[in-house]
């Protein structure tokens, strides 16, 4: 599992860096940043973790608790960050800045979780494919979403 999220994690930043950034530079500012933010939105694939506790997925309830709120109100800050974006609110600037703090803290909830509760996640588990495909991507987003924020910080969110 984890070379399968360590190769995803490489080659999401290796796309990242020579396929996604280059795009990005084309588009206006907002359009960028909104981009980059609906990865997040669908942070609500968390949820599944519940089903997955259900049906006998060895995963307690504390850790339940924390993949879920995390998640959620990532894919909330995000969802409202794109709203205020669209809208033309300089606000949404600082929403996804928020959204990035949150991640940070949530994968290192996560991270600290894992060492408490070792999860051994087989290939065959319910989780697998979030952990090995969605993860990585949403981790890559993040310097992109920086590296927006911080170089085009003093361009209008639209283009005139």
């Amino acid at each position: 599992m984890r070379l399968v999220q360590l190769a995803s994690l490489i080659l999401f930043g290796l796309a990242g860096v020579f396929l996604i950034a280059p795009r990005l530079k084309r588009l206006s500012r907002a359009d960028a940043l909104i981009a980059l933010l609906s990865v997040h939105v669908f942070r609500v694939v968390a949820l599944f973790v519940i089903q997955a506790q259900h049906d006998g997925y060895r995963i307690s309830n504390i850790a339940v608790t924390e993949i879920v709120v995390g998640d959620l109100v990532g894919a909330a800050i995000a969802a409202v960050s794109i709203a205020l974006l669209r809208k033309g609110a300089r606000l949404g600037v600082l929403f996804s800045w928020l959204l990035i703090l949150e991640t940070i803290v949530d994968i290192a909830v996560g991270v600290h979780r894992k060492i408490l509760e070792p999860v051994s996640v087989g290939v065959t588990g319910p989780l697998w494919p979030v952990l090995a495909f969605f993860v990585p991507l949403m981790i890559v987003t993040l310097p992109l979403l920086a590296w927006q924020l911080i170089a085009r910080r003093k361009e209008p969110l639209a283009n005139p």
